[in-house]
């Protein structure tokens, strides 16, 4: 499948962030909480609308099989998506179906630009770090396994001063040329105060 993107150009053929305002939904699971939070002082630094869904316990089958993702792409009309997803598919033995479900995922997205971020997992996977990559694309992937990171008690999830660093790494990789991409992702000077759309989802079984 061709989801290629092409990204602006600057003067010498090399990108450059998109200075527009974006209108940016962050879907994710359980360990996208933290990040949606700090995502909320970029919005308003960099003046991007933002709409967050965290769906708890859920997965790519979850969101493939679902009209959900629809729904509030219907509700937001994004511009600009990131997604990320994958914690609770780290030790899968088989992977098989799920390529599938990752480029329904995307598919849904349409022509509009995204970023997938990779999970930091706590230990090694069966390789559904390295499946999303081959899916999106090295420059739509944010390999967060090269990352160190505090975690909760449940030694899994970032704790959120962490996860506000993660974020970070995130947003400097977004507005570099290594991203497919890239928009304005200034470093904020301050904590949002503007209250930005968030839904938490209740789980579901796959």
């Amino acid at each position: 499948r061709d989801c290629t993107i092409t990204p602006p150009l600057g003067g010498m053929g090399e990108a450059f962030p998109d200075t527009a305002v974006q209108r940016i939904l962050f879907l994710g699971d359980s360990m996208a909480e933290g990040l949606v939070r700090r995502m909320a002082d970029y919005a308003q630094e960099n003046g991007h609308n933002l709409s967050r869904i965290i769906w708890y316990n859920s997965t790519t089958k979850i969101w493939a099989s679902s009209d959900t993702l629809q729904f509030f792409i219907r509700k937001y009309q994004p511009t600009f998506f990131m997604v990320c997803m994958g914690g609770n598919e780290q030790f899968l033995k088989d992977l098989s179906k799920r390529e599938e479900y990752i480029h329904k995922i995307i598919g849904t997205f349409g022509n509009t630009p995204f970023v997938w971020i990779g999970v930091p997992a706590w230990k090694e996977d069966t390789g559904f770090n390295h499946l999303v990559q081959k899916c999106v694309g090295e420059k739509r992937f944010f390999n967060s396994r090269k990352l160190t990171l505090k975690r909760c008690s449940d030694r899994v999830h970032p704790t959120f001063a962490a996860a506000s660093l993660w974020m970070d790494s995130i947003a400097t990789w977004m507005q570099s040329p290594d991203v497919q991409y890239p928009i304005k992702m200034q470093k904020p000077t301050n904590k949002a105060t503007k209250k930005y759309p968030l839904h938490l989802l209740q789980p579901v079984k796959e």
